[in-house]
Parts: C-alpha cells; structure tokens; sequence
C-alpha cells in the first residue's frame, strides 16, 4: 500500500523532471527521493535539484523539499547572470573569495557579486561595498591594485600569483581558473575556494562549506558538509 501511495505522489514530479532519483543516507538512516532538472534553452543554462526525504504521518507519507541546489547561467551579447559557486569574472581582491555560492550579474562592464559592486574594463578594475573598496591597473598579463578594507594593501598579480603587502609584510596567494576548474588561496587569513565541474558532476570547496556530486556507473554520490548541517547519500535513478 505505501509503495502505491508514494507512486502516485511522485508520478505528476516525472513530468518536469530529467530524473527521478531514489537515495539512502547510510550515516542519518534517511531515505528519500531527488528531482533533478537540466534546462537548456535560448541563452539559459540550469542545474536544478530538490532533495525530497520521505516522512510518515497516520499512514501517509509527506515528501517536503528540504534543500534545493540550484546552479544557473544566462548570457546575452551585453549582459550575463549566474548563480553558482564559479565566477571567473569577478577581479582579484583579497577581501573577496570569488568561489561562494552567490549572484554574479554583468551588464557591460558593471557587475554584481553578492554585495560587492565592480566595474571590468581591459585597462583597469574597480570593486567596492560598504566596508572596503579595490582599484587595480592593467598592462599585459599585469594587474597592479589598491585595496582599503579593514587595512591597506598593495599588491600585483601576474599568471595567477599574486604579491602583495598588508600589516604583516610581503604576502603571496593564488588565483588560477579556467573553463572547468578554478582555486583561490590567500595564506594569511585561510580564505580559500576551490572549483572542479564537468557537466552535471562537481566539487566545491571553500573554509566554509563542502558541497559535490559525482558519478559512479549509474550511481551517484551526493555531499553536502557545513558546521550545522551535513548530507551524505547514494542515489540511482528510477525514472
């Protein structure tokens, strides 16, 4: 009867869904179903997944939406909008870590990212918020910045190695992307992130926060590790 039940709540899911997935977390003893979602029209491409545990009350089961995943990308010829941990657009600051999870809108050469404003143009880059504000020059591979934050700090950067000077003298970090991996390091205060994607398949890291999904045949491996709150499951599709 419950295997009845259950089938007639997630038949109309089926209908937007790539696929209907089925997992177990071995560590919480959970059980639960995924809808997950690949859109690709115009200039959209999205990544939606809804994790949906199963939960019985008086004999009927209650499939609620706790956590949805959602990476998008949206580009014209003038402007572009993503939602994901991987922004390769935002300019080098070491008070900004281009690698959380936020909101990257460009307009031209205007942008927003989080709760920073900035400005890219091939000659200089401007980035600021209420708190702190950043202005680097650019000649060849170079890009020479300013920043005034909690503290001021001069620096350059060249191929993905920054130099720079702060409070506790010559300091070196790392920013390295490109199309499908992206790392960011600044030793002195541990602000770091890291990006690795192929398609539906990714890993994202910073001090914060471990999010992945991985394919493995036909199953999936999904993971989600942050100081409150933990997911761990094994998933295969049915639908």
């Amino acid at each position: 009867m419950k295997k009845i039940v259950i089938f007639f709540f997630l038949f109309p899911l089926t209908i937007f869904s790539n696929i209907l997935g089925f997992w177990v977390d071995p560590f919480n003893a959970l059980y639960g179903f995924s809808i997950s979602q690949n859109i690709e029209f115009w200039n959209i491409k999205a990544l939606l997944r809804y994790d949906l545990p199963v939960k019985w009350e008086q004999g009927f089961p209650l499939l609620r939406p706790e956590q949805l995943n959602i990476n998008f990308e949206l580009y014209s010829e003038t402007y572009s909008v993503e939602y994901g941990y991987f922004h390769k657009k935002i300019p080098f600051y070491v008070s900004v870590n281009p690698y959380e999870k936020n909101l990257n809108i460009v307009w031209g050469f205007t942008g927003f990212y989080g709760n920073y404003s900035y400005f890219n143009s091939d000659i200089f880059d401007f980035i600021f918020r209420e708190d702190m504000y950043g202005f680097a020059l650019k000649y060849n591979d170079y890009r020479f910045f300013f920043e005034n934050s909690t503290e001021n700090i001069l620096g350059f950067e060249y191929n993905g190695i920054v130099v720079y000077f702060d409070r506790f003298g010559l300091e070196i970090a790392l920013n390295i992307n490109n199309e499908n991996m992206g790392f960011y390091f600044v030793p002195v205060n541990g602000n770091f992130g890291f990006v690795l994607k192929d398609n539906e398949n990714f890993l994202f890291l910073n001090d914060d926060e471990v999010n992945f999904k991985w394919k493995w045949g036909e199953i999936y491996v999904v993971g989600g590790f942050q100081k409150e709150k933990r997911q761990f499951s094994i998933e295969f599709s049915i639908w």
